[in-house]
């Protein structure tokens, strides 16, 4: 009886402790993804360039990778309009791990802003979603960022490396 009573009590222990460890390993291997706080907004040939920084602190790459931003305005009484603002260029589908080497772990996305759209009124804002699995792990995250007119930094350059600083040129 007691030969059976240890062999469930370590069978459980041993179990238990198992399923720690895979949490704990699942819990290092996840997506570490940074926005930036700011939009840089700047005039390009006659256009209004936005770019919205995003950097990969992972030690793995970055795949699958979904974004989108929306211009968003209140219409009253707790109902608000959200239009999606196109990407200006080729959406990425993977973003480089984390290196010291190099800076392709970040990346800015470039967007341009539409004609009529005024992003210094009230009751307006954009809003910036991303998702994106971890390399190894598979492991999804998915981050949202709200931009009103006090984070839209006009002239703006983002500075390079991990930083997601907005700077005004």
């Amino acid at each position: 009886m007691i030969e059976w009573i240890t062999v469930v009590v370590t069978s459980v222990t041993t179990s238990v402790l198992a399923s720690a460890i895979f949490f704990v390993v699942l819990g290092v291997f996840r997506p570490n993804i940074k926005i930036s706080k700011e939009i840089c907004l700047k005039n390009e040939n006659g256009k209004n360039i936005m770019r919205i920084k995003i950097v990969n602190n992972s030690r793995a790459m970055l795949t699958e990778v979904k974004y989108s931003l929306a211009f968003c305005q209140t219409l009253g009484a707790g109902v608000y309009i959200c239009t999606e603002i196109p990407a200006a260029k080729t959406p990425l589908f993977m973003i480089d791990k984390y290196s010291k080497k190099d800076t392709e772990y970040a990346v800015r996305i470039t967007y341009e802003l539409p004609q009529g759209v005024d992003l210094f009124k009230d009751k307006c804002w954009l809003e910036f979603l991303i998702s994106a699995n971890h390399g190894f792990s598979n492991r999804p995250k998915c981050v949202k960022m709200k931009y009103t007119k006090d984070k839209i930094v006009k002239n703006g350059i983002f500075e390079t490396g991990k930083s997601t600083k907005a700077l005004t040129t």
